[in-house]
């Protein structure tokens, strides 16, 4: 993903120089979406999963059951 962040990162930067360094889900969605759903894309591209779409376990552990984890 490094490549993919290097190959994009001027874009990026002049997305941020024509918001003047603001964005937000009420003003940017657009902005907002077409990022993430680039890197997603890229990531399922290379590696075939995307930490934001699939959840991943790397550990081994057990959890006593409390409101927040049963």
């Amino acid at each position: 993903m490094q490549a993919f962040w290097a190959a994009k990162e001027s874009e990026y930067e002049q997305i941020m120089v024509s918001t003047m360094h603001v964005i937000s889900i009420e003003t940017t969605p657009d902005i907002i979406c077409k990022v993430i759903d680039e890197f997603v894309a890229e990531s399922m591209n290379q590696v075939g999963y995307c930490s934001l779409m699939h959840q991943l376990k790397l550990y081994q552990t057990s959890f006593e059951g409390t409101i927040f984890a049963d």
